[in-house]
C-alpha cells in the first residue's frame, strides 16, 4: 500500500483528491494536514512514500520542499493551479518530484485520476536525497545544470533500455528522449521503458520543467528545451518527414547555454534525422556521442553524424550509458571542488 500525505488548503481541492486517490486500491491518504507543523507531524507519525502538497500551503511550495527535502527528504508531488505557476516551478529545482494540476470540478475527471494515481505510483519509486539547507545561490543552477538527450530510430526501444538502464535511479539530470515511432505506441513505449529501467519514465509535456532523474519521452509533437529549461513540445510541421524530429530537440538543446554541461546521444536508426543538430550542439559546447556502426541495428543516423563530424566520440552500445554516467559525474564533481 502506498502511504500518501496531503497537505492542501483549499477543501474543494483535497477533498477531490482525497477521493480520486481512495478510489485506488493501493494508495491510501493517511494523513491530512492543514498547516505546516501538522503536515511535519504527519510525516513523523506516517512515514509517507508520497506528499502531496499544494502550491499556496503554508510558506509556499518552495520553501515547504527545501524544508522537507532538508529535514525529511521524501518523494512530493505539487498540486497548482496552472503549469505556470512559480511556487510550483521552484519547487521541481528544490527537490520536488512533479507539478500536477489541480482538478477543475468538485470531482475529478477518469483521466485525472488516472494520471494522479499513476504520478503516485510513479513518485512513490523515486530516490531521494536529502539536500543542503542552503538553497542555490542566484546563478549557480545554471551552472550545475545538467541536460542529457537522445535520439534514436530503427532498433531504439531495445538500445534505449542499455543505455537508460545503465543510469542510477538517482541520476542527477533530466533526459529527453525522441525515439521514432507509430504515434498509437508512444504511450505503450513509455509503460514499457519505465518498467525495464530505474529512472522514472513520462511522456513529455508543454510547461514542464524537467526533473533530475526523469526520462522524458516525444510524445506526437516534436520535443525541445527552451533556454529557460523549460520543455516545448512544438506543434510545427515534420522535419525530414518526421515528427518528433531529434534534430530540433539537439539544435534546441545547442541554445541553451547556461546549462554547465549537455550531453547529446545519437543511436541506430534509419535516415540522418539528428545529425545536424548533434552537429551544433558540439559546436555549441555540447559533448556528442554516436553509436558505432557494429551494435546499431541500422546505422544510418549515427553514420550521418559521425560523417559530418558531428560526433566527439564513437561508443559501442553497452559503453554508451556508463559514459554517459561518468560525464555527468565528473561534471558535477568539478562544479563541487572550492576554486
Amino acid at each position: 500500500m502506498i502511504a500518501v500525505v496531503l497537505a492542501e488548503l483549499r477543501d474543494s481541492v483535497r477533498g477531490c483528491v482525497r477521493l480520486a486517490i481512495e478510489s485506488q486500491l493501493d494508495i491510501a491518504v493517511l494523513g491530512d494536514a492543514r498547516n505546516e507543523s501538522e503536515l511535519m507531524a504527519a510525516i513523523a507519525r506516517v512515514h509517507p512514500d508520497v506528499v502531496i502538497l499544494g502550491a499556496d500551503f503554508g510558506s509556499g511550495a518552495a520553501a515547504m520542499t527545501e524544508r522537507i527535502m532538508c529535514e525529511a527528504p521524501l518523494p512530493l508531488l505539487v498540486l497548482a493551479g496552472a503549469e505556470t505557476d512559480e511556487a510550483a516551478r521552484a519547487a521541481l529545482h528544490l527537490g520536488a518530484v512533479q507539478v500536477l494540476l489541480c482538478p477543475r470540478g468538485d470531482e475529478a475527471s477518469p483521466a485525472e485520476v488516472a494520471r494522479l494515481a499513476r504520478e503516485v505510483r510513479a513518485a512513490a519509486s523515486t530516490k531521494v536525497v536529502r539536500r543542503g539547507a542552503r538553497g542555490a545561490e542566484p546563478g549557480e543552477g545554471g551552472k550545475r545544470s545538467v541536460l542529457v538527450g537522445i535520439g534514436a530510430s530503427t532498433g531504439g526501444p531495445p538500445a534505449l533500455a542499455s543505455v537508460l538502464g545503465a543510469l542510477p535511479a538517482d541520476f542527477p539530470a533530466p533526459v529527453l528522449v525522441v525515439q521514432h515511432m507509430v504515434q498509437e505506441f508512444t504511450h505503450r513505449f513509455a509503460d514499457w521503458l519505465g518498467q525495464e529501467i530505474a529512472l522514472r519514465v513520462k511522456l513529455a509535456e508543454e510547461g514542464e520543467i524537467p526533473a533530475p532523474g526523469c526520462v522524458y519521452v516525444a510524445d506526437v509533437l516534436h520535443l525541445a528545451i527552451d533556454p529557460a529549461g523549460v520543455l516545448r513540445t512544438p506543434d510545427t510541421p515534420p522535419v525530414g518527414g518526421l515528427r518528433p524530429s531529434a534534430d530540433v530537440l539537439f539544435h534546441s538543446m545547442a541554445a541553451c547555454r547556461s546549462h554547465g554541461l549537455r550531453v547529446g546521444v545519437l543511436l541506430t536508426g534509419m535516415g540522418s534525422d539528428g545529425a545536424a543538430g548533434l552537429g551544433a550542439l558540439r559546436e555549441a559546447g555540447g559533448h556528442t556521442i554516436a553509436q558505432d556502426e557494429a551494435t546499431c541495428v541500422v546505422f544510418g543516423m549515427p553514420r550521418a553524424a559521425i560523417e559530418r563530424g558531428a560526433a566527439d566520440e564513437v561508443l559501442a552500445l553497452g559503453l554508451v550509458g556508463e559514459r554517459v554516467a561518468a560525464l555527468v559525474a565528473r561534471h558535477l564533481a568539478a562544479r563541487a571542488t572550492p576554486g
